[in-house]
């Protein structure tokens, strides 16, 4: 039970973790020593058993073959489960009813197709296609469409529904009553302590940016940036150093991680202060959590004669044993810890080399769009690519950029969210992570790539979660230039449905303001929050990253929520924000659920996008992944 109990009933797939070997009933979709997965699926949802027989070129069936499962999501194919092959070439999943993209390999050969698990949830396929040898270059289009919401299977009673509510709501009131004691733009100075001294090496906006970013922590920061507030000159970076760390590490790092950590550039050294921001200043490497160990590695490894990155590469070969099975949940070990354990998952052995580079002193960073190690060769006075695990080491040589033509309804697509770049490796394509990567913020946008195999995907989303995918599979060779354009799909085709309409002369404001008054030439949005639980909330989260997008736009915005959202708070441009119980639905959102013929059953949020005639252009209810966007694409379009 709970707020997902209806848009569960729209999943492909439910999973779960127990400890060990698991006897129980649920499907096991994958099985180690240490831990069993689990498809729970069939506790929310309708399920069919989705069935592939994979077979050879030459019509053999191909036992041990891995068939992947896989789902949109994100801009890529989004592997659910990776089933092999029994001796009959055969493999099974439990999902929902709805499309997915089946993806089989044996490592080298592969071959894929879309399967409808409504339509027909048996699948053959022949594992015809080479990516390593000679990839073929092409483009295709499939329509994605997920499973039709249904009724959540387990109901609270109202009794139940409305002791959690007050229980919610008593522990909304703790969190707000102690986020009040974080420090506030008047007040910050005099909660830090700082001293007066008009020699100060950060202003006071620097921090207040800081402070403010440290939220509970304040204590911590606050103690850090009143030992260095006088500093002189030669510590004027200690800005760009506070600014290195990301949000979450200013909530809950400490004072003396942030002292051990705190170098200074030497203009001496012939580095640029743009390569020693890069590669030595900052203490983060990927997603690991900020532990000492500059001191440590630095004192470790100079006993161990290590003192170049060929050097230190050769140790780590010999000395570290890479185990991917005993860290299943792939939280990063200690830089440290891997030098004491001498026992490590590939990405905490990346992490550790550069760490162990910058605590040499050698620059170094980690590129986690593509997981390729970087670090400062002083003979060739540059950043080197450096491989831990191939003979010789992997160089980029290829330049990909991509080009974007902004439209009304996207100004500057975003990773994940309208596009991605995947590498092919061992029968699969491996999607890179660019997220809030700053190369991938303003187009073009170029990125440096090693010779391969790429493919570049977009999708567009409907409301109702339908997407229009689009890839391209091309290939990259040494010292070549490619670009690309992202284009993504338009989504049309149905607009030939009649439009349902409010009465644009209601009232909105007790007589001061009519539906049609409200909406103007823009348009008005109505959001109905409900008993603001997580869709909600969600919403208004993508709602706030996208303010300066609802300014542009520039029409009203009337939200209605619980006394205790407190909406009026949001932030939001140009809204108005009534409060009103769940369970007394004001004019406007019973003319809007008539007019839709919608029976909301509590699953909001409910949104309508209404323009001056009361027609209603767009509309929303219950949870939906980019709705904040979506609003936006329909709003632009009047």
């Amino acid at each position: 039970m709970g707020w997902f109990a209806v848009p569960s009933t729209r999943c492909m797939m439910v999973h779960s973790k127990a400890f060990g070997r698991y006897h129980g009933d649920e499907e096991v979709v994958h099985e180690t020593p240490l831990f069993s997965e689990l498809n729970l699926l069939s506790h929310y949802a309708p399920t069919q058993v989705a069935r592939v027989k994979v077979f050879d070129a030459l019509n053999k069936p191909v036992e041990g073959a891995s068939v992947r499962f896989k789902l949109y999501n994100y801009s890529e194919f989004y592997t659910l489960a990776d089933i092999k092959t029994d001796a009959n070439g055969e493999a099974r999943l439990t999902t929902g009813l709805g499309d997915l993209m089946i993806w089989a390999t044996d490592g080298e050969n592969y071959n894929y197709a879309k399967m409808d698990v409504r339509q027909n949830p048996n699948m053959e396929i022949y594992l015809t296609r080479q990516g390593n040898d000679d990839p073929t270059e092409y483009s295709e289009q499939f329509d994605m469409v997920p499973p039709a919401a249904g009724v959540a299977k387990v109901t609270p009673s109202k009794e139940k529904a409305d002791c959690n509510a007050k229980r919610l709501e008593y522990e909304d009131s703790l969190r707000t009553r102690y986020m009040a004691t974080f420090p506030t733009r008047d007040n910050f100075k005099q909660i830090v302590g700082l001293p007066e001294n008009n020699k100060a090496s950060l202003s006071d906006e620097q921090v207040w940016e800081i402070v403010h970013r440290s939220e509970g922590n304040y204590g911590e920061i606050g103690k850090f940036i009143a030992k260095h507030y006088c500093d002189d000159e030669a510590n004027s970076n200690i800005y760009d150093y506070l600014k290195s760390y990301s949000d979450k590490d200013m909530r809950d790092i400490s004072c003396e991680v942030l002292e051990h950590h705190l170098t200074h550039y030497d203009v001496e050294s012939g580095l640029s202060y743009e390569d020693y921001a890069k590669g030595l200043m900052p203490a983060r490497i990927s997603n690991e959590l900020v532990r000492p160990w500059r001191t440590f590695l630095c004192d470790a490894l100079s006993a161990e004669k290590v003192h170049t990155p060929n050097e230190l590469r050769a140790w780590v070969s010999e000395n570290v044993h890479v185990d991917q099975q005993g860290n299943y949940y792939n939280c990063p070990i200690s830089p440290r810890g891997v030098f004491e354990l001498r026992h490590s998952d590939a990405h905490s052995r990346d992490i550790f080399f550069v760490a162990a580079c910058r605590a040499l002193f050698i620059p170094a960073y980690l590129d986690n769009a593509t997981n390729t190690i970087y670090a400062w060769d002083y003979d060739e006075w540059g950043w080197v690519a450096v491989s831990l695990t191939d003979a010789d080491e992997a160089q980029p040589s290829a330049r990909l950029t991509l080009t974007y033509t902004p439209t009304k309804e996207l100004a500057t697509p975003v990773y994940w969210s309208h596009f991605t770049i995947a590498k092919f490796d061992n029968g699969d394509f491996h999607t890179f992570d660019f997220e809030e990567d700053s190369r991938m913020q303003h187009f073009p946008a170029s990125i440096d790539l090693e010779p391969g195999y790429y493919r570049l995907m977009t999708g567009n989303r409907y409301p109702e979660g339908d997407v229009l995918t689009s890839a391209e599979y091309f290939k990259v060779g040494e010292g070549d230039k490619v670009v690309k354009e992202i284009v993504l799909r338009p989504l049309s085709g149905r607009d030939a449905k009649s439009v349902a309409a409010i009465d644009p002369t209601m009232d909105l404001f007790a007589d001061m303001a009519t539906v049609a008054d409200y909406a103007g030439s823009k348009g008005a949005l109505f959001v109905f929050l409900g008993d603001y639980k997580e869709p909600s909330k969600h919403l208004v989260k993508e709602m706030q990253a996208l303010k300066k997008e609802y300014e542009q736009w520039g029409g009203m915005t009337y939200m209605v929520a619980p006394a205790q959202a407190k909406a009026s708070s949001f932030g939001l441009p140009n809204t108005d924000c009534a409060m009103r119980p769940a369970d007394k639905p004001d004019a406007i959102e019973t003319a809007i659920l008539d007019a839709l013929r919608i029976d909301l059953r509590g699953d909001y949020p409910l949104v309508a996008l209404v323009n001056s005639k009361g027609e209603i252009l767009f509309h929303s209810h219950g949870y939906s992944i980019g709705l904040a966007e979506q609003i936006l694409k329909h709003a632009n379009k009047e």
